[in-house]
């Protein structure tokens, strides 16, 4: 179903809570888009702390909409853009991201090229300083590191685009719904896959997931982030996302077989992984954090689904 038709009026959200240092920063990127012919953007601000706390400078203020969404979790926050929403497509871009100049326009562009109902761009990172040498390749993604290649392609799982850099169609969440609040990040969690439940429903309705090279953002890299400790904390959260997904679009049974098809993989490959990266005089943070994915998916094996 490619019934999406022309791109008009795009709403571009930052949902923000808590400290966000390089909030300013990623409005500014937004304000400074130049835009193609016939384009109109929207720029919202969704402010999902308990009590008041964005405040933006004079020359973000006159051209940024702030709207509150008291009740802390990203979906939530996410869910109040898309009841803002002005134009034709929500496009999402992390607090802590920046998007590149031409972001918006090839965003655009890409939408009406495809067809598609959602359309993620390429995720670059802002390293605080060089790229740590421990860090595997493999692990970039617990970053929101998203590199899927140099075409534009459709894609139907497992690899998905991240909230970071990403634009939907309004209509589909008319068709679908909104973002599951049981999923996505709260505060003192990790937990992820609104975006990926998103995706499988919207395919279900016969709707495409696409990637475009095309639009990118640069997302910013915290000191604190780069560290084994913080990597591994995330691999455990990513398990039990894996799992919630699993349950809920495929049933307890299936996650079930799939927790011990996990186990059994990681039982043969992660401790020959780490010896093997030990004898190589290499960190063996991608079989621990391996290990540790497998450990959360059995955590949201048995964790509960809150709806709310």
């Amino acid at each position: 179903m490619t019934d999406a038709g022309p791109v008009r009026a795009i709403t571009v959200a930052v949902c923000t809570y808590g400290d966000a240092p390089h909030l300013a920063e990623a409005l500014a990127s937004l304000v400074a888009q130049e835009l193609p012919t016939g384009l109109r953007v929207d720029i919202l601000c969704v402010d999902n702390n308990p009590a008041p706390r964005v405040a933006l400078p004079a020359d973000l203020a006159d051209r940024v909409r702030i709207v509150r969404e008291p009740t802390p979790g990203l979906s939530r926050a996410r869910n109040a853009a898309v009841a803002h929403t002005t134009g034709d497509t929500l496009a999402l871009l992390d607090d802590d991201a920046v998007a590149a100049p031409g972001w918006v326009a090839a965003m655009a562009e890409d939408l009406e090229r495809t067809g598609a109902w959602c359309l993620g761009g390429r995720v670059l990172p802002r390293w605080p300083g060089d790229e740590p040498t421990w860090l595997h390749p493999q692990l970039r993604y617990l970053l929101s590191i998203v590199d899927l290649g140099d075409k534009v392609r459709s894609l139907r799982g497992p690899l998905f685009p991240c909230g970071t850099n990403l634009a939907i169609r309004r209509f589909a969440f008319d068709r679908v719904g909104l973002f599951r609040p049981a999923l996505g990040r709260h505060p003192g969690s990790l937990l992820s896959g609104e975006e990926i439940d998103l995706f499988r429903r919207v395919l279900r309705a016969g709707g495409t997931v696409a990637y475009t090279p095309h639009a990118v953002v640069h997302h910013i890299i915290p000191a604190s982030r780069l560290t084994p400790a913080f990597l591994r904390r995330r691999a455990w959260w990513e398990g039990r996302t894996l799992a919630l997904l699993d349950r809920i679009h495929r049933g307890w049974a299936f996650a079930l077989g799939m927790a011990i098809a996990r186990t059994g993989l990681a039982v043969v490959r992660e401790p020959a992984a780490w010896v093997s990266a030990r004898r190589a005089g290499q960190p063996p943070e991608l079989a621990i954090c391996r290990a540790r994915k497998v450990l959360g998916y059995w955590a949201g094996l048995f964790a509960p689904i809150r709806e709310e």
